[in-house]
């Protein structure tokens, strides 16, 4: 309760020009103040502005054409073009199918009528690296439907749209909280760098968006010359790689001895095929990578070793 009064006094002290609903949306959700809580002292205290924008179905095509891959493009027209059928409802409207007795009608007729409003909130809100529109999309609809769950105003005296919009807000901002703060592993984190920087790449070459299949290739071309690289700086010769693969003493563990083995069989001898071994190994190309660079790596320092106790 103390940081719920903080939160007003700061915004109460802040000027209404300067309140920006995604900051105190922010704080709510790092305080664990309960939404509820909060937007009915900032309807009474007119803190959350109530005047419903027009849904411009264009804006959002253009947007999300550009933002989009193809596949991703076909399902949204299909999105768009279903919900530009359903009619807006207005507040007497909705004041109205809250007070049937028919929840499960009045829930999908209010879902039906703000569909409009609640898309065109998640393509206008600013995304991270970790989700995308889609994303958003799904978690503003999760939003929509925990409004209607949790919407008492007619009883308290304020308006939908507004509560609505407040939780298609919260539901996006506390899901993309949630996925940065999972941990990934640093090959997920370098992984996501690369699919990002073959994106941007691929954008300025083609001059649009790059589709899944031409990201995917460009990742895997990517990924077989980093480890053609690799290997190569190495060098290693044919006794040494029958030695790690075959013999006892090996400083590899029967993982790396299959990857290896499987690396050497696939191979034309000029380029790898990470995406044949991954196959085999049932993991990504980009742990093959991994895998292959610790290889090389415990190769090296064992057989460097070696040359060098003798030379002794």
């Amino acid at each position: 309760m103390d940081s719920l009064n903080t939160l007003k006094d700061e915004i109460l002290n802040t000027n209404p020009e300067d309140r920006n609903r995604m900051d105190i949306i922010r704080k709510i959700y790092e305080e664990r103040i309960t939404p509820n809580d909060f937007f009915e002292w900032a309807s009474i205290n007119q803190i959350i502005p109530t005047e419903r924008k027009p849904v411009n179905y264009e804006q959002i095509n253009r947007i999300l054409s550009y933002r989009l891959s193809d596949n991703d493009k076909l399902v949204m027209e299909l999105y768009l073009n279903e919900i530009r059928q359903y009619e807006p409802l207005n507040e007497e409207e909705t004041e109205n199918l809250f007070k049937s007795d028919m929840r499960q009608y009045f829930t999908e007729q209010i879902c039906k009528g703000y569909l409009g409003d609640v898309l065109q909130e998640a393509v206008y809100f600013n995304s991270n690296d970790f989700m995308g529109e889609i994303d958003n999309i799904e978690n503003a609809n999760i939003g929509l439907i925990q409004a209607i769950n949790h919407y008492d105003g007619i009883n308290k005296g304020y308006r939908f749209y507004p509560y609505m919009l407040w939780w298609v807000d919260y539901s996006i901002y506390t899901n993309l909280q949630m996925t940065k703060e999972v941990v990934l592993p640093p090959e997920g984190i370098e992984l996501i760098k690369q699919i990002k920087k073959n994106r941007h790449d691929l954008s300025e070459e083609l001059g649009r968006e790059p589709t899944d299949e031409e990201l995917e290739t460009a990742v895997e071309s990517s990924l077989n010359r980093e480890t053609d690289e690799i290997i190569r700086g190495y060098g290693f010769d044919e006794n040494v790689i029958e030695h790690a693969i075959y013999d006892k003493d090996s400083p590899l563990s029967q993982r790396e001895r299959r990857v290896l083995e499987l690396v050497n069989t696939i191979s034309d001898g000029k380029t790898i095929n990470l995406k044949s071994v991954a196959h085999e190994m049932m993991v990504t190309t980009f742990r093959v990578k991994k895998i292959l660079e610790k290889i090389y790596k415990k190769l090296s320092d064992t057989y460097r070793t070696e040359t060098d106790n003798k030379d002794v």
